[in-house]
């Protein structure tokens, strides 16, 4: 029997704060103070005493954390308070089932407060909304499970490859000779056109710019005018991501102009092979120095071009590169396929959750 609706309004406020100031943080203090979809630094102070859930409402704009003690939430999540008609485990859960990434909007995404307000739950009686929980706990305990071993094993792969590559990259130390990174290649950025002039629709003399979830999704791109922008990258061009964390990601296969987080490498083809230096920059070594150099806000990081130019690397002849090159395209062709095997199971046991909330909150879960 299906629950009666109830929009999120009626059942929850979403709260949000400020920052802790600098003087409040800690690591060795006693509450934790979230950012994002985990804990960001300890603090000697609380904002909220009880137990609640912390929504990120800016940039990922989806990621949920259950809370069960005193904590602080920074100003760019929201925090759940409910009253005494709604277990909080199951506005969890239909938070869930509600799928908060469809809600996000704008250039980064961000959720509107007043959007989320008006989406419908089903609200059922406090005594059934304790057993939809303890059902879905139970059946989400053993999927949860295995979602784990599979995510383990994705890791695994990724820490030999990144082994591999530390392998390569770390056996010229005595062939060659040193030399600056800006020496083979230049790494470009500009200052984007201002965001009053972005537009969400294609339409003619406009072009895409290209912001950094877009090498994961085309739910938000973006277009400016062609005559305010000068910089431009094509599908083979490797860029680099400047900033906010996970900095120093190394992309490629989109074209168009791009925006003030990206640079652009550009180098001579007649020294530098375009595969290699789009391996180089992902091998371990690089990766660890240009990121434990860099710079930090409060919440935000991006990379020290200066430091990332004087990098000093060997750059063997052409030909070998291209040697290398192949042999790294063999080792990675190997685990394409277990990847994208393991990524297949994992989507599949997140379906089969998203399929028991959908039975759950249409009332054929638990009978009343």
């Amino acid at each position: 029997m299906p629950y009666p609706l109830k929009r999120l309004w009626e059942i929850i406020v979403l709260n949000y704060w400020k920052w802790v100031l600098k003087e409040d943080k800690n690591k060795n203090w006693l509450y934790q103070v979230y950012w994002a979809n985990g804990v960001m630094y300890n603090s000697d102070k609380f904002l909220f005493e009880w137990e609640s859930i912390i929504i990120w409402r800016k940039w990922s704009a989806w990621a949920l954390t259950r809370v069960s003690w005193k904590f602080w939430a920074s100003d760019v999540t929201y925090f759940v308070t409910t009253s005494w008609k709604a277990d909080l485990d199951y506005i969890f859960n239909a938070l869930v089932f509600l799928n908060l990434p469809s809600l996000a909007q704008w250039v980064k995404p961000w959720i509107n407060r007043n959007h989320v307000y008006d989406q419908k739950i089903p609200l059922p009686p406090l005594p059934t909304q304790k057993a939809i929980v303890q059902k879905l706990d139970s059946a989400f305990e053993k999927i949860d499970a295995s979602i784990d071993l599979a995510e383990k094993s994705l890791k695994e792969i990724e820490e030999m490859e990144k082994s591999v590559l530390e392998q390569v990259f770390s056996s010229f130390q005595w062939i060659w000779v040193k030399e600056r990174l800006s020496d083979y290649v230049k790494f470009i950025w500009w200052s984007q056109p201002p965001k009053s002039t972005f537009i969400y629709e294609k339409k003619d003399g406009y072009v895409r710019l290209i912001q950094i979830r877009d090498y994961k999704t085309d739910k938000f791109l973006v277009y400016v005018d062609e005559k305010s922008t000068k910089k431009f990258c094509g599908k083979c061009d490797i860029m680099v991501w400047r900033y906010w964390p996970p900095i120093f990601q190394i992309l490629r296969w989109i074209e168009w102009a791009y925006n003030v987080a990206l640079m652009k490498s550009v180098f001579d083809d007649n020294e530098i092979f375009s595969d290699y230096l789009y391996w180089f920059l992902q091998n371990p070594i690089i990766q660890n120095y240009i990121i434990s150099k860099s710079q930090r806000a409060a919440w935000q990081s991006w990379v020290n071009k200066t430091i990332l130019d004087e990098y000093h690397t060997y750059f063997p002849p052409l030909e070998k590169q291209k040697e290398i090159v192949e042999y790294l395209d063999r080792v990675f062709e190997k685990n394409k396929e277990l990847r994208e095997l393991y990524k297949e199971k994992i989507d599949g046991l997140k379906e089969m959750k998203q399929s028991l909330l959908k039975e759950a909150f249409e009332g054929r879960l638990v009978k009343d």
